[in-house]
């Protein structure tokens, strides 16, 4: 997809301050352009690996109608656990068996894509474009510390972006500091592989501090059906006063690129709280790393009238610490219930967690240096006070055994 140029980018933001306070053409009405403002949108889900497709289980359950899911694995242990449409493994081309797994290896990952699990993959989501043609995304889900996910998922988002008219979006999944070295190794890995491809990323982090891991694991499961929802319409409906329509999106996912962030929340807002310090608490408790650099912003807002009229949607202070976003839209919608939601695009990758986990790395292998060269140290000088107990004899001369008895 071409990136806009620096002209092309003023006359989008001019466009989106006009999102923004609702001024400009009627927001409900079709675009001179002839694409309509429609907010619901259908999403393809891959699931990579068993943590993607727990993930795309997750997003499957939450918005079943918006949602065709496929899953792609190198093993078929967790299948009754999985919902999705079609399911892809990976095969041995001589015998047709399925491959159980790929351990942590991201090497045999990618070896068994090539292989002929591509093909399969290529074919299986051209038959669910076919089966549900109105999709607007593809969004590719993964953890990064394992092997089949971590390894296939990047080749997978390369493939279906250079072949699949449709955009592609990568949903990764960080690993917690207290894994091991492998892991944390295969998730930089991950992320200098998604770097180089280019297709734009959500992060999500399994590096929760004070929860149990099967919670965390849910939470971020949970965390990443919510963006699929928000991305998919079904969190804010239609509005007379201003929408984020499909252009506006796919200006801010796809145009904008690099890495994604989107939190969401349904608490009403405290007294004399303002937009800003709710968007930041929500970047704080949100299972990602923290937004930097950030180029576009979405806001999302549906309340009462009275809240609406609180709301400065342009989140000047959001702006100041995470950046000046280049490109803003707002959806803001008249409603009896309350819920908001921001989208922040085009950011840097999450520097400060990737030293995290480089810095573990490499503590795990000094440790291991350590251990190895101790021993040699505590050792050196020493020796046996009771000498070689080799060296001394048996009762009597040394001599070779009698082995006549093996003859009976």
């Amino acid at each position: 997809m071409a990136k806009l140029t620096d002209e092309e980018m003023m006359k989008m933001m001019e466009s989106a301050d006009n999102a923004v306070t609702g001024e400009g053409p009627a927001t409900m009405a079709e675009s001179n352009d002839g694409i309509a403002p429609l907010t619901v949108r259908k999403l393809m889900i891959i699931g990579c690996g068993d943590g993607g497709c727990n993930i795309a289980t997750a997003i499957a359950r939450k918005i079943p109608d918006e949602t065709f899911v496929i899953a792609y694995n190198t093993s078929k242990r967790n299948v009754n656990e999985i919902v999705c449409d079609m399911k892809v493994y990976v095969t041995s081309d001589a015998d047709e068996k399925i491959v159980d797994g790929s351990g942590k290896s991201r090497a045999y990952s990618k070896d068994a894509f090539k292989l002929n699990a591509y093909k399969n993959l290529l074919e299986t989501v051209n038959i669910g474009l076919e089966k549900m043609p109105d999709i607007s995304y593809i969004i590719v889900c993964t953890t990064t510390d394992g092997g089949t996910g971590s390894g296939s998922s990047p080749m997978v988002a390369k493939l279906l972006s250079d072949n699949i008219d449709v955009p592609v979006l990568l949903m990764g999944v960080y690993p917690s500091m207290d894994e091991d070295a492998i892991a944390q190794y295969n998730a930089l890995e991950w992320q200098s592989e998604v770097e180089r491809i280019g297709v734009p990323y959500f992060v999500l982090d399994n590096n929760q501090h004070g929860m149990e891991k099967p919670k965390v694991h849910a939470a971020v499961n949970n965390q990443g059906a919510m963006i699929a929802s928000l991305l998919a319409g079904r969190e804010f409906g239609n509005s007379s006063i201003s929408i984020i329509d499909n252009r506006n999106l796919y200006m801010l996912l796809v145009q904008m690129g690099g890495r994604l962030v989107a939190a969401i929340d349904d608490a009403r807002p405290s007294s004399g709280q303002t937009l800003d310090d709710y968007v930041m608490a929500m970047l704080q408790k949100n299972y990602q790393p923290e937004p930097s650099n950030v180029k576009g912003i979405g806001v999302f807002i549906k309340g009462s009238r009275e809240l609406l009229d609180k709301m400065d949607t342009s989140i000047p202070e959001v702006q100041k610490k995470y950046g000046n976003a280049v490109l803003r839209f707002a959806h803001i919608e008249n409603s009896d219930s309350v819920e908001i939601a921001v989208l922040l695009t085009g950011c840097s990758e999450a520097a400060p967690r990737l030293l995290e986990m480089k810095n573990r790395y490499d503590d795990i292998v000094h440790a291991q240096k350590e251990a190895a060269s101790v021993i040699g140290d505590v050792m050196s000088g020493m020796k046996n006070l009771l000498g070689d107990p080799r060296s001394s004899k048996r009762r009597g001369e040394a001599k070779e055994p009698d082995i006549s008895a093996l003859d009976l």
